[in-house]
């Protein structure tokens, strides 16, 4: 049998009745819809021996609580897994109770390593997901890569239920997970969220002092300006490892005071070798265009947009 096995479809049906060859796999993504979530809700606790898991809800848009939730109860049997994947997006039906199992159960993963949620255009989401986060996540004393998508497209619709209340207690999260070496976080379009909460990420940020890839995508946060740039640029300088950075502050409100204070810190980061910034927002003007123009030219592996 093939280490990563990936299977779509009504083939996992094949799959689950083939059980007995479950405790042979490592390596598997699984992807699901609404016809197949229910067999990984009887058969999923079988693999035994797994390492990495991604479970994809490509088409399973109308999957509910109920369902969800007995997916996620298999996954806390799964004690051998170091690498875990959920991509959920637009999944519009589950709630901030799915998103409490869902922690609970990957909290209770002893030997989880590397995490991965996507929940991108989940418009049925609120603060309490941040809250569960807090509480279960800095239970995985071995968690040292994570990434977090929580944002949606204007195209898709706008999220107004992510506010600083939530985000708050993220950073209390983020600020107990100081064995991180890499954290990306995707919050693009959320409308509520502010320089308030965000000035205590960026102090959550500065506990990370480990981390070697960062990746704070916040694009279309309108309500976002400088205080947090110049918030933000300023714990970068006690990152000494930091070695990957990307800043996505496109449509927030950036002026060239942001973009300055971030150009002066990033050359003092000792190990920084690749740099993504973009900062295309509309207080950003020819000044600061020449700012950027003057940090790219300084290395090949500085990617900026403005």
């Amino acid at each position: 049998m093939q280490d990563l096995y990936r299977t779509k479809g009504l083939m996992i049906r094949n799959w689950y009745e083939k059980s007995g060859a479950f405790a042979l796999i490592k390596n598997a993504t699984i992807y699901l819809d609404e016809a197949t979530a229910p067999y990984m809700c009887e058969g999923l606790y079988k693999l035994t021996n797994i390492r990495y898991l991604h479970l994809d809800f490509f088409n399973a848009k109308k999957i509910d609580d109920e369902t969800f939730i007995a997916i996620t109860k298999q996954i806390s049997r799964l004690t051998t897994l170091n690498k875990l994947i959920i991509s959920a997006k637009e999944m519009t039906k589950i709630s901030d109770t799915s998103i409490a199992y869902l922690c609970q159960a990957i909290a209770s993963l002893p030997q989880i390593v590397h995490l991965t949620i996507d929940l991108f255009g989940c418009k049925n989401l609120g603060d309490h997901i941040f809250k569960y986060i807090e509480d279960e996540f800095p239970k995985m004393a071995n968690l040292r890569i994570l990434s977090l998508t929580f944002g949606t497209s204007a195209t898709v619709f706008k999220n107004t239920k992510l506010t600083d209340l939530g985000f708050f207690s993220l950073a209390k999260c983020i600020m107990n997970l100081t064995k991180l070496k890499s954290f990306s976080i995707d919050c693009q379009g959320l409308s509520k969220i502010t320089d308030h909460s965000m000035l205590e990420f960026a102090s959550a940020i500065s506990c990370l002092k480990e981390i070697s890839h960062l990746n704070l995508e916040f694009e279309g946060c309108g309500k976002i300006t400088d205080t947090t740039i110049q918030s933000v640029a300023s714990k970068l300088l006690g990152l000494s490892e930091l070695t990957y950075l990307t800043l996505d502050f496109r449509g927030c409100k950036v002026s060239n005071v942001g973009v300055s204070s971030v150009a002066d810190v990033v050359v003092k980061i000792p190990k920084l070798k690749n740099l993504n910034l973009d900062f295309k927002c509309d207080k950003v003007d020819s000044k600061g265009k020449q700012i950027l123009n003057e940090l790219a030219s300084k290395s090949s592996q500085y990617r900026i947009q403005y």
